[in-house]
Parts: structure tokens; C-alpha cells; sequence
């Protein structure tokens, strides 16, 4: 196998999901292009976030078990085709990106635009009614809506519409030569958007210590990928959520929770100037 994707991550390969969503947006916040401009650090970006769509998604995880160990043997055939997860799951955008890609377009500014319509490929999973199956959707797809190409369900593949603002547990009925099929909803977190309470999203912002004190206005993007003007109060604290109402999924808020970056490796002069401003605004060290 040419990447291991738990050691991309730092991970044990019996990590819990909650333990595997901690570390990639930690690794997240630290590489990412927008507030990273050293050497590597997009690629290191995008070669986490590969290893994070995989290991998040229990069924490519299990799939990339498999052959993970299979590899170890010499038992995996070279010639099986496998896509870049290890498994039949793949999600393009219009412009023939990547789940990388969406990534690096969604919250913090972008690398191009979020599509309405998409081609994501899923599989039908058959609960014990016959009749129906699970589909999972990504957030950002649930919000603004696109076509899912569904596989694994009785009639054979065929694509499905997902209409914009589609809630946790929707039913989408599509028909086959025996009658109605239900597809029941189960929406995807889609980092840097996670969803919560069934209609709210939040996410991360990091701010600098001049950005909490006297306040700020920061431009950003929504799950939708539009872009939003967001007001920083003066004297926010660590962990204070901002809310948009409206703007999450289906009339929800979404929440944004604030982090401060306290800055590090402060030249003499500048610790200087701190201890004056320190000094007159009343704090002790």
C-alpha cells in the first residue's frame, strides 16, 4: 500500500471516530493553506484530509482494513481496481475536483467554487425492510442541494435528485418495476461544517488576540459557499459561540465557535510594548 493512513494521522488503527475527528481538525487549524504559508504545508493539508474523508467513513474504513492487511501478507492483487480510498466510494465536483478539493473551497476563502451539482457515488444500504435502504449524503450537498449517484439498490444504479435544505432522516422515494423505493437520509459532517441538532452547523474560526480584544469583521464561507461578513465583538473569550441564524440547514443556525491563537516567539520589543500594555490595562503575570 503506498500511503498508511492512520500514521498520516498520528493514530492508532483502533482509534475511535471522536478520536479521529479530534486530531484531524487539530492538524486541520494548523495546515491549512489560508493561515499556513510555509513549505509543504498544502500538501501536508490535503494529505490529511485524504487520510480523514477515508477513516471517517466506517464503510471505506473497513474496506481499507481489509486491504491494509491483505498488503501486509502479499495478498492484495495490484490489479484489483480500487479507487484512492480503498473502496467503490468517490465525490467529484463539476469542476472534476475531489473531496480535497471541496475541502479546501468551503470554510475558510477557497480554492474555486462549490457546485450545486455534484456526482457522488453511494451505495445503498438495505435495512432489515426490503423496501428501504440508508443513503448518506455529505452536509454541504444537503444544503445546497445536486444529483447522488446511487448504486447497490433494487432497479440498478441510477442517480437521484437531493433536494436543497434535506433534513437528518428525509425519505426520498425513487421507483423501480416492483413499486416505490424509500432512500432515508443520513447526513455526512463535512469538515470544516458539523452538523448538530439536526438543523444547526458549526464550525472554526481562529482569531488573533487583536481580533478578540478590540473586535473585527472577518469575511468567510458558508456551507453554501457563499460568502458572509462576520462581526467579532470587542473582548470575546476563547470557545464563544457567534450564531447566524438562518444560515445552517433547513432555517437552522450556524454556530461559530470562536478560538484565539495566542501569538508565540515575541521579539524582546514586543514583549515590551505588551508589558505596557499590560501595565496600563490592569493585568498581572
Amino acid at each position: 500500500m503506498e500511503k498508511d493512513f492512520y500514521k498520516v494521522l498520528g493514530v492508532s488503527e483502533n482509534a475511535t471516530p471522536e478520536e479521529i475527528r479530534k486530531v484531524y481538525k487539530e492538524l486541520a487549524r494548523k495546515y491549512h493553506p489560508d493561515t499556513n504559508k510555509s513549505h509543504g504545508s498544502e500538501e501536508r493539508f490535503k494529505e490529511i484530509s485524504e487520510a480523514y474523508e477515508l477513516l471517517s467513513n466506517p464503510e471505506a474504513r473497513r474496506e481499507y482494513d481489509l486491504k491494509r492487511e491483505a498488503s501486509k501478507f502479499g495478498r492484495f492483487n495490484e490489479g484489483a481496481r480500487w479507487d484512492r480510498f480503498g473502496s467503490p466510494f468517490s465525490f467529484e465536483s463539476d469542476m472534476g475536483g475531489n473531496g480535497v478539493e471541496d475541502l479546501l473551497s468551503s470554510f475558510f476563502g477557497g480554492r474555486g467554487n462549490f457546485s450545486r451539482k455534484s456526482n457522488y457515488t453511494n451505495w445503498g444500504q438495505p435495512t432489515r425492510n426490503t423496501r428501504s435502504a440508508n443513503l448518506k449524503v455529505p452536509l454541504k450537498v444537503a444544503c445546497t442541494g445536486g444529483r447522488i449517484h446511487v448504486s447497490g439498490i433494487p432497479g440498478g444504479s441510477r442517480s437521484v435528485e437531493i433536494p436543497s435544505d434535506t433534513t437528518q432522516g428525509s425519505i426520498i422515494k425513487v421507483s423501480n418495476p416492483d413499486g416505490n423505493f424509500d432512500l432515508k437520509i443520513q447526513i455526512e459532517d463535512d469538515p470544516p461544517f458539523f452538523l448538530k441538532d439536526n438543523n444547526k452547523i458549526e464550525t472554526v474560526l481562529q482569531i488573533n488576540l487583536a481580533q478578540a480584544i478590540l473586535g473585527s469583521k472577518i469575511k468567510l464561507r458558508d456551507p453554501r459557499n457563499s460568502e458572509i461578513i462576520l462581526t467579532i465583538p470587542p473582548g470575546v473569550q476563547p470557545g464563544d459561540l457567534l450564531k447566524l441564524k438562518g444560515q445552517g440547514l433547513a432555517g437552522g443556525d450556524l454556530l461559530v465557535r470562536l478560538e484565539i491563537i495566542i501569538p508565540k516567539n515575541l521579539s524582546d520589543d514586543e514583549k515590551e510594548t505588551f508589558k505596557l500594555f499590560a501595565g496600563k490595562a490592569g493585568l498581572k503575570n
